[in-house]
């Protein structure tokens, strides 16, 4: 019974020491500071750029691949064809209205099953030139005779493959701006058939992008076409029609401002009627279109 009560008067000792003692302050540690960080410099985007005006020749290598299938024939094998044409062009963005001149150098047809080659019975060099005027593109050939306005001459075949490598934009673009321009001109369909055609041409500037490990605008087009046609061949009377539609790419150096490569893809659905007969077709082409910095 001692034992407790010793117990219990050393337990309420130790408390009443405990009680009568000050608290120990408790230290809080100060957070240490963060070093404030450097402000990075971010350049935002170029939605604005001023070319050099144009007026020196550039010479380009076009390749264009078509092909042409029946729709009425299925059993008839499409017909193939690979061009290759070497053409010199001037774009003068230095005059009033912008005017474009220039000739081809060269042209082949490597490839083709069926179709008469009129490329390859030209006469080179095939002389060309044309403006462009509140938003229409005129090409044609200078020293054109009545022969040719007939689609007797296989120089105006050629003049298809220089439409495409013709591009109208400003010397002062800015991001996501758009414009258009439009075509109005005869050529040849099949064998020497005089067609007239009409195209219409949107543009619209996507931005600054790499091409060929240099600084370029790539410039979108979308085209819309329509032609129709009247003539003989083999003594039939011959009409033909179509629509058609495509893209491309456009690529112009942001230092030089000059078209460094056009890269385009057209699809047409043509109707040929001849002798009570109603013949349809679908066409597609590739073409694409780069500059020789080799030579320039």
């Amino acid at each position: 019974m001692l034992k407790r009560i010793t117990y219990v008067a050393s337990l309420a000792s130790l408390l009443s020491a405990c009680t009568s003692q000050a608290p120990t302050p408790v230290t809080i540690p100060t957070p240490t500071k963060l070093p404030t960080p450097q402000a990075t410099t971010r350049i935002p985007p170029k939605l604005e750029w001023t070319l050099p005006a144009q007026h020196q020749p550039h010479t380009y290598k076009s390749i264009t691949r078509t092909v042409v299938h029946s729709l009425s024939a299925s059993t008839t094998p499409d017909d193939t064809s690979e061009v290759i044409t070497e053409l010199t062009v001037t774009l003068n963005q230095l005059t009033d209205p912008v005017t474009i001149s220039g000739y081809i150098n060269s042209s082949s047809t490597i490839r083709s099953i069926r179709a008469t080659v009129e490329a390859n019975r030209a006469k080179l060099p095939v002389l060309f030139a044309g403006t462009i005027q509140t938003g229409q593109l005129v090409l044609e050939l200078p020293d054109t005779q009545i022969e040719d306005q007939q689609c007797i001459s296989p120089r105006f075949s050629l003049l298809g493959e220089v439409r495409e490598a013709i591009a109208s934009y400003s010397t002062h673009l800015v991001q996501n701006v758009t414009w258009t321009d439009s075509i109005a001109t005869l050529t040849c369909s099949g064998n020497r058939l005089p067609t007239a055609l009409k195209s219409v041409r949107s543009y619209q500037l996507i931005g600054e992008v790499d091409y060929r490990h240099s600084s370029a605008l790539l410039i979108k087009r979308a085209e819309v076409t329509h032609f129709t046609g009247d003539g003989t061949q083999e003594q039939h009377q011959v009409h033909v029609e179509g629509t058609g539609s495509g893209s491309c790419n456009i690529y112009i150096g942001t230092e030089t401002g000059i078209i460094e490569a056009i890269e385009s893809h057209q699809e047409a659905k043509i109707t040929l009627k001849s002798s009570g007969r109603t013949h349809e077709f679908t066409q597609r082409v590739d073409q694409t279109i780069k500059r020789s910095p080799l030579i320039n």
